[in-house]
């Protein structure tokens, strides 16, 4: 319901509930409108209130009062910024470089901070292995060798690697046609990086589908989105 806002503008207890309506209007521009709604907001928000403040205003004025950008950006995520570079790079005919491959494992490391709960860098190998393992598809013991591909991509030109032992070297070549990973011999590989972006998308739809049912991994992706931002599956 709506409610006159005045009427409780020495109770603030009597708002915040989930059939509680403020609207504040005017067809005067510079009444305070933007201003009272925000410090309504920050008002209950201090009393513990769950609050929804939804912004009609096409010039967006209390959304950026709240801190919140209003630039068109800002409203696309984490994720869909990442395959929007992935698509730029595709338009530019980039797509067997090791530029595309390094866009693909930085998208499948921010999947798999979302996937953890955890935004620090300590055990992020782990937590990337973990996230390969149950949403990349992909052959379970060529886990490891993703792994070296991806330390390869992004930290040497020649897209090589040392495996964990440090006595075997493995190369890596970027082909544009063939399967995902093949492989010869068991120091070279070969890498289709459109079949790797393929995998993304699918590793995508498969956490989805997963979060959606699985409420100890929405707790921890509410724990991420909270210090990093909205991430959109």
């Amino acid at each position: 319901m709506a409610i006159d806002l005045l009427k409780y503008e020495k109770d603030l207890s009597k708002l915040g509930n989930a059939e509680t309506a403020v609207i504040v209007i005017s067809g005067v521009n510079g009444v305070g409108k933007t201003t009272t709604v925000i410090n309504l907001a920050t008002a209950l928000s201090f009393q513990e209130k769950k609050v929804l403040v939804i912004d009609l205003d096409p010039q967006g004025n209390a959304t950026t009062g709240m801190g919140i950008s209003n630039s068109t950006d800002s409203k696309i995520s984490s994720l869909q910024k990442a395959l929007n570079e992935l698509g730029q790079l595709e338009n530019a005919k980039l797509e067997n470089t090791q530029a595309y491959c390094m866009m693909i494992w930085s998208t499948l490391e921010l999947l798999s901070r979302f996937y953890s709960g955890q935004l620090g860098n300590q055990q992020a190998t782990k937590r990337l292995k973990n996230f390969i393992r149950g949403y990349f598809p992909h052959k379970r013991e060529h886990t490891e060798i993703l792994l070296l591909f991806r330390n390869a991509c992004m930290h040497s030109i020649s897209l090589h690697a040392t495996d964990i032992s440090g006595k075997k070297e493995v190369r890596f070549s970027l082909v544009n046609k063939g399967d995902f990973l093949s492989s010869e011999k068991r120091t070279s590989f070969d890498i289709n990086p459109k079949e790797f972006k393929t995998r993304l998308l699918k590793s995508i739809e498969n956490y989805k589908t997963e979060l959606q049912k699985n409420e100890i991994l929405q707790n921890k992706f509410d724990t991420v989105y909270r210090k990093l931002g909205f991430l959109i599956i």
